[in-house]
């Protein structure tokens, strides 16, 4: 499983690169891939593809280096914080449990980066950025999770793991 999830995890860097030049649109699918891998898999599984996806992003993004390994771990413990009381398989459990996480992420990134790098005017426009992602992340959870649920269910019968 461990290597679906790497092929899932390259696939989502390019489709949303993709997406976002096509259409203009920006889903946060490695947060969404983060909370699925989280929700199905062991806590170690999740954190280790948690601080990958992160470091690879952090690599080629503008951030500085560490802050999306950080805030991709803190979605891992916002999901293993609100399983015991939203089913994520769900519709609307999974809008509600992304809208949190995606709360928490964008405070602890606005801080981090308030702290980190101190630029003026900055903040007013990436908090405008991260609010619509956000919005289209946490509409578009529903759909995206469940295309991976069925993609994860035909990965296991196809190859019996």
């Amino acid at each position: 499983m461990v290597l679906f999830y790497l092929l899932l995890s390259l696939f989502s860097v390019y489709f949303q690169n993709v997406l976002f030049q096509l259409a203009g649109v920006r889903l946060d699918l490695l947060t969404l891939l983060v909370i699925f891998v989280s929700s199905h898999e062991k806590v170690i599984i999740a954190t280790v593809l948690a601080l990958l996806l992160g470091v690879m992003a952090d690599c080629y993004g503008p951030l500085p280096l560490g802050l999306q390994a950080g805030v991709l771990l803190l979605a891992v413990v916002g999901v293993y914080t609100l399983r015991p009381f939203l089913n994520f398989q769900h519709i609307l459990p999974q809008i509600v449990g992304v809208a949190a996480i995606l709360v928490v992420q964008m405070l602890a990134m606005l801080t981090l980066i308030n702290l980190l790098t101190p630029v003026e005017g900055f903040h007013q426009t990436f908090w405008r950025q991260l609010a619509v992602e956000a919005g289209t992340t946490v509409l578009g959870a529903p759909i995206i999770l469940s295309s991976l649920n069925y993609l994860e269910k035909s990965w296991r019968r196809r190859f019996y793991i």
